[in-house]
């Protein structure tokens, strides 16, 4: 439990507040289950943002910002590309997730995030 702790220590002294919004799972109307605009839930959790933006290539040719963060496995048991972070007037979503998970624990998230 001392790695778990640590992780999540480090993380909310160098973090930041921020909303992870999730779809909801229970679509709003059951006639139309793929037709779930609109329905989610917010909780705050503490990110660490790892490495500056880098560019991604599109279909324009644009470049997206992106962001490596970290989220501390404790505040996050699952995190999936459905998933949204909003950081203030920011919305990005989750491109990536990885489990940094040693063995039976879940310490860390390394998720990658883009506008």
């Amino acid at each position: 439990m001392a790695l778990e702790d640590t992780a999540q220590r480090l993380i909310n002294a160098k973090g930041r507040p921020v909303t992870l919004r999730r779809p909801s799972l229970t679509p709003a109307d059951p006639a139309a289950p793929w037709d779930n605009a609109g329905s989610f839930s917010d909780s705050t959790v503490t990110i660490v943002f790892t490495k500056g933006s880098s560019p991604q290539l599109g279909t324009t040719n644009a470049q997206l910002e992106s962001f490596v963060v970290l989220i501390a496995g404790l505040d996050v048991p699952e995190l999936t590309t459905a998933d949204r972070i909003i950081d203030g007037t920011e919305e990005y979503r989750v491109t990536a997730a990885e489990r940094v998970q040693p063995g039976a624990t879940l310490y860390i998230w390394k998720a990658t995030i883009a506008k």
